[in-house]
């Protein structure tokens, strides 16, 4: 039985990544906003420098920009404490982000992106005003640049 249920795992895990490296996204679960889960992502990411070229470097700003909102929305919903150490956590993905947004700062993909920016700027400010001094000085920059 166990057996089975590994392989499960396995096909799972298997159909996620076809689905991150052919569409840049795996169907959203409740546990996809975890730092964790987001940091495996941004690895993931990071191992396939095809990824992150600027043409196409927009899906995964995407991805892990909507994943720490969510993440923070989900904060908030659940009256859960952030440890300081989580803090910090967020904050790296938050500049790793800053910093690809960077790369696509100029290119027709960033300009097609334009409203998807301006609804994450807004949320960013709000979740600012929520948790002043937390969100990273570069992600909400470079955010409300892109919008």
């Amino acid at each position: 039985m166990l057996e089975h249920h590994d392989e499960l795992l396995k096909g799972a895990s298997r159909l996620r990544r076809h689905l991150i490296k052919n569409y840049g996204y795996a169907s959203y679960e409740d546990d996809d906003a975890s730092l964790d889960a987001i940091e495996e992502r941004v690895e993931w990411y990071k191992r396939d420098a095809r990824l992150l070229k600027p043409k196409v470097v927009a899906r995964p700003i995407c991805s892990i920009a909507t994943r720490l909102v969510n993440d923070l929305e989900k904060l908030d919903l659940k009256s859960f404490f952030r440890t300081e150490e989580n803090w910090e956590r967020f904050t790296a993905l938050g500049n790793v982000v800053a910093g690809w947004m960077v790369a696509t700062e100029g290119s027709n993909k960033a300009k097609t992106h334009r409203k998807y920016f301006r609804g994450l700027s807004t949320k960013l400010a709000k979740l600012d005003e929520q948790y002043p001094g937390r969100l990273p000085p570069a992600l909400l920059s470079y955010t409300k640049r892109l919008s």
